[in-house]
């Protein structure tokens, strides 16, 4: 067939005229203007939006300092909700021409903005670096996170299996144990009390400020809530979770008990243990989790995924 000419269109449906942007002169699509005008509002939004971020950050951080914890985790996450605030409060405040500081308009609403000026470049680079480096913590964070949860909450024991039930470690206080540690040892009550014929191996020396081993007070603990003192092994020489694993693979083969692993901690420490149990030789096949206080896991968490970095980077250490 013949092809047929585009009939005009009407009157009403023409093509829009270009509009003037009064920004610089030039003239732009009226649908790119739109897109312009909008732009700042969006930009206000997330500061906003990354100011409320940076806030939740600093809160998380400050929680557990007043029950005397000052960790790592607490120091990066209030730093890092200083960072966050102050780069989406200081986005807009260097311009490179000369003009009144704006910082007190960094997070306001309305068409009634001035339109928007260049930043110095000292500070487009500044801020860019610090972007990345935060970015790129999160990120980190994120991945190191997805694997955690794996170890911590998606590894069961295995009906049938023949299980060495190893409890990390953590602080006593007057020669009890600490809330962390307590909850740590009733949820391996709770597993060897169904299984009577699992042993267990309580670990941790004496560290700072502390008057007995951590190991002598999980004993203690166990026992009074029932368990026969026969079951319980005591590694007490060890000073951390790397020494926990290693000193316990000792004892576990001096006693020839069960090579396979049941690591009871905390759902954000699992992974470490896992991972430190494979380099003393051991099998970490499952994991029973512990509850974390609310106000303790932000911190706690951020200080593990800083722990795992040198783990896997600095120690050399694989994944289980």
């Amino acid at each position: 067939p013949a092809h047929r000419p585009r009939a005009p269109k009407p009157a009403g449906q023409a093509k829009r005229p270009a509009v003037s942007d009064p920004r610089t002169g030039h003239a732009r699509p009226a649908v790119m203007l739109k897109f312009f005008h909008q732009r700042p509002i969006m930009k206000s939004a997330f500061k906003r939006i990354a100011v409320l971020i940076g806030i939740f950050a600093m809160i998380c951080g400050i929680l557990p300092m007043p029950f005397g914890v000052f960790n790592t985790g607490v120091l990066t996450l209030i730093l890092f909700g200083l960072a966050l605030c102050a780069l989406a409060v200081l986005w807009d405040a260097f311009p490179a021409v000369e003009s009144a500081p704006r910082i007190h308009r960094s997070l306001s609403f309305g068409a009634a903005r001035p339109a928007p000026v260049r930043a110095a470049r000292w500070w487009r680079w500044l801020r860019l670096a610090v972007s990345f480096v935060l970015a790129a913590a999160v990120l980190t964070g994120a991945v190191l996170s997805v694997l955690m949860i794996r170890y911590a909450w998606f590894m069961p024991p295995r009906a049938g299996e023949s299980y060495t039930v190893v409890v990390l470690g953590s602080q006593s206080v007057n020669g009890k144990p600490s809330q962390i540690l307590r909850l740590r040892l009733d949820a391996a009550y709770t597993y060897l009390a169904a299984h009577s014929d699992t042993p267990v191996v309580v670990t941790g020396g004496v560290d700072r400020g502390e008057t007995i081993s951590e190991a002598v007070a999980m004993r203690d603990y166990l026992i009074a809530r029932g368990l026969p003192a026969d079951r319980i092994y005591m590694e007490d020489q060890s000073r951390n979770t790397l020494e926990n694993l290693r000193f316990a693979g000792e004892l576990i083969t001096h006693e020839d008990l069960p090579r396979q692993l049941l690591i009871v901690t905390d759902g954000f420490h699992q992974l470490r243990g896992a991972i430190y149990a494979q380099a003393a030789g051991l099998k970490p096949c499952a994991a029973v989790s512990s509850t974390t206080p609310w106000g303790l896991l932000p911190s706690y968490w951020v200080r593990e995924c800083m722990a795992l970095l040198r783990a896997l980077v600095l120690q050399g250490n694989s994944l289980p």
